[in-house]
């Protein structure tokens, strides 16, 4: 649904129509659902209330940081009529996504498929789950059914993540059929207490210690996570649990690990008629992506010296480097057959990536070819004469 008093396109003017997966940084998928939900529903209109306050966002994060170069394609709905077949679709889909999905529940059952999605695509890998809900949902079997929400993290470990590789925050009620499991299965357990008495900060650190050893890691959040002050609209409110800030602290502390994909899942827009669950929602995706284009914001400094091309500028005397605003020189003076290299400069931005050798290289094969005497007088073009052999002969 598209508001007319918009302020910005679908989500905060990331989304390209007319872009493939494949062209995009990240999938949405609306996954429109609630019918395994144990308590009250409404999460299966999460997924258009979520894009339609998408229009009225910007494309920053809330420290600045600029999303205008990520690019999302949103993939639509996938309908669910019945879980048992339904489900495969929603694997299927995600298991040949080029890109990050970030999918919109929906109770959380929609997540196994999800899950089961992300593990084919990282059958070869070790995938890290971080499980940030209020609830466990480790049950076995929930109220006749093993695709319940309260199962969903149980099958994803039948899927093969491993236990080892599953960080859980929030965590503050439980089912008995859980607690063998959660205290005896290998499972890194933070509950929301712990958060409360140790800080997040100190929690998220140990979190991204145990991601370290990981090739992918998938980010699960059921927004009752968050106490119900903060995020009154989901079917099973739990008094105290997480802040909005603790959240997003853990959010961005993930930064630099390698993350694959996010869903946020038991946002119940009806039962929360000022709609602050969810913002609450959105600002966790904003802030999930603004992790992503800092990421892809370095490795677009990181320059490949073999793709660059070097400018001769003889009116100058040196020879550049240009890409953007960023500038690499070679500066000389020539006086009859002496060239003399006086300065070589390379910004912040490229140290370590072998520009400057690439530019003395190019400054030394051309006083080769023309037959001039090389004097080195800056240090960073003496230094590269004598670890270079082969044009100690030049030097006059």
């Amino acid at each position: 649904m598209t508001d007319p008093a918009a302020t910005h396109g679908l989500w905060a003017d990331l989304a390209h129509s007319n872009l493939s997966p494949a062209e995009t940084d990240f999938s949405f998928i609306g996954l429109p659902f609630d019918g395994l939900a144990s308590a009250r529903k409404g999460a299966a209109q999460a997924p258009e209330r979520i894009r339609f306050w998408s229009q009225h966002l910007t494309p920053f994060s809330e420290d600045r940081t600029r999303l205008g170069n990520i690019k999302v394609c949103d993939l639509g709905d996938v309908q669910i009529k019945n879980p048992e077949s339904d489900f495969d679709s929603i694997y299927k889909k995600v298991s040949m996504l080029p890109n990050i999905p970030i999918l919109l529940g929906g109770d959380h059952s929609v997540t196994i498929p999800i899950f089961q999605g992300q593990r084919e695509r990282f059958k070869n890998k070790r995938l890290g789950v971080l499980w940030v809900d209020a609830h466990p949902d480790l049950c076995d079997n929930f109220n006749g059914s093993k695709l319940s929400h309260a199962c969903v993290l149980r099958r994803g470990m039948e899927f093969g993540i491993n236990a080892k590789d599953i960080c859980m925050v929030g965590l503050r009620s439980w089912e008995d059929q859980e607690i063998d499991l959660i205290e005896n299965g290998g499972l890194n357990v933070f509950t929301a207490a712990d958060v409360a008495e140790r800080g997040m900060k100190e929690i998220a650190a140990q979190v991204r210690q145990i991601f370290a050893r990981c090739d992918a890691v998938h980010i699960s959040l059921d927004i009752d996570c968050l106490d119900p002050a903060f995020a009154p609209g989901t079917g099973i409110p739990e008094a105290g649990g997480l802040t909005s800030r603790d959240v997003i602290t853990l959010i961005k502390s993930l930064q630099g690990l390698p993350l694959v994909g996010l869903d946020v899942v038991e946002v119940a827009p009806l039962l929360d008629p000022s709609e602050a669950t969810v913002f609450a929602a959105l600002r966790v995706i904003m802030e999930f992506i603004a992790v992503i284009a800092r990421e892809k914001q370095k490795i677009i400094m990181q320059i490949n010296p073999q793709e660059l091309s070097i400018t001769h500028n003889t009116t100058d005397h040196r020879f550049e480097i240009r890409v953007d605003d960023l500038l690499a020189v070679s500066e000389y003076q020539l006086t009859g057959n002496v060239i003399t290299f006086y300065h070589v400069e390379v910004p912040p931005e490229w140290e370590g990536q072998g520009i400057g050798g690439l530019l003395a290289k190019a400054s030394l094969d051309y006083a080769r070819a023309n037959s001039l005497k090389v004097i080195p007088l800056c240090s960073f073009m003496s230094a590269y004469v004598r670890r270079h052999p082969e044009y100690r002969d030049l030097t006059a």
